[in-house]
């Protein structure tokens, strides 16, 4: 059986592997595999994120068999053994098992126990954080910072770019023009202390600007484009973030339509979307299928309830069970960020993790 007279039966729909107990046969074996390694190729080219979990995922799609399936035959072929028969069954009938999310808290929003951030890291391993995330240390040195971490035994796993002077409202100078130099200082400045932390991922910001024009965007992409072939060198993924005019009005990156389109222009495997669950519901909404349709293009995930930016089971409008349940089913593997502000202490607002099912 040749590619093409599988994907006629695909689109006729006299394929069905998905009936339990039906076996794939050695041909159409053959014809899966050339699919699967079609779906590989095509996720590289496009420099997905996570090339793999996506090529599986349409492979799967395309072929009408399980993703275990694809698993299956991938890991044979690499192993270079005979196939073996294998059943494809139904997937509403397979049972899931709970995916074990990488928690990371936010030292900048949790554990204000301490009054600084340096003796976060302390208290959020006593909780149970095997990683954390935060804002630019300010007033810290690098030496400070990465003893800090060291002594907490912790991954950071994220830190803010240096943003200018927080107390004139900067927040950042990638879409300010006029400021290009303010902004190379800054990514370097944020670099040296990424590299120290062993961190792998820095959140880009663009600064506020009360009108935008052609001019701000073109900064915005050309500043863009200059952080990514620098950070291309250390290994590490630049992240922007658009941020909701209500909780930060004049932001320049406020929507997350411009922010997909300036990741798929650049086009760059180091340079990807947060996606913040927060922000997203403030600006758009329709969480689920912006899940399902971009997950290639973010590589971080941050949550906090809304309207009151506190952990994700107080009442609010975001169901963070149903989400983090499409999260799962779509296959995000990477951190989520707890970008919150407790409600009470912060043992109190992890409590849920545990009632959800998870563990940190």
């Amino acid at each position: 059986m040749s590619l093409e007279e599988f994907k006629n039966e695909v689109e006729i729909g006299s394929r069905d592997c998905r009936k339990k107990g039906t076996t794939i046969r050695s041909k159409e074996r053959e014809v899966i595999k050339s699919i699967i390694e079609s779906c590989d190729q095509e996720a590289k080219q496009k420099c997905l994120l996570f090339p793999l979990r996506q090529a599986t995922k349409r492979a799967a799609q395309y072929a009408k068999v399980s993703e275990r399936t694809v698993k299956r035959i991938r890991e044979e072929v690499k192993l270079g053994i005979e196939f073996s028969d294998i059943e494809c069954s139904s997937p509403g009938k397979r049972k899931r098992s709970k995916m074990s999310f990488k928690f990371a808290s936010n030292l900048s929003f949790m554990f204000g126990e301490s009054p600084t951030i340096i003796g976060r890291y302390q208290l959020a391993k006593q909780a149970g954080f095997k990683a954390v995330e935060s804002g630019f240390p300010f007033g810290f040195t690098v030496e400070e910072v990465v003893e800090a971490k060291k002594n907490a035994g912790v991954d950071q796993i994220l830190i803010n770019i240096f943003t200018g002077d927080v107390t004139k409202g900067e927040l950042g100078f990638a879409a300010i023009p006029g400021q290009e130099e303010d902004f190379k200082k800054s990514l370097e400045l944020t670099i040296e202390y990424a590299k120290a932390l062993e961190c792998k991922k820095i959140h880009i910001m663009a600064g506020k600007v009360e009108s935008p024009t052609d001019i701000n965007d073109s900064v915005y992409e050309s500043n863009l484009r200059i952080a990514v072939k620098r950070l291309e060198t250390e290994g590490i993924i630049g992240l922007i973030e658009p941020i909701n005019s209500i909780t930060v009005p004049n932001y320049y990156l406020h929507s997350f339509d411009r922010g997909l389109d300036i990741v798929k222009k650049i086009n760059s495997p180091n340079l990807r979307l947060m996606l913040d669950l927060f922000h997203l519901q403030h600006t758009s909404g329709n969480i689920t299928n912006f899940i399902k349709e971009n997950l290639q293009y973010f590589a971080h995930v941050q949550v906090a309830q809304v309207p009151s930016r506190h952990e994700v089971d107080v009442p609010g409008e975001i169901d963070f069970k149903y989400v983090f349940s499409v999260l799962e089913q779509e296959g995000y593997d990477g951190h989520i960020g707890l970008e919150y502000k407790p409600k009470t202490s912060s043992l109190e607002a992890i409590k849920w993790v545990k009632k959800f099912g998870y563990s940190l």
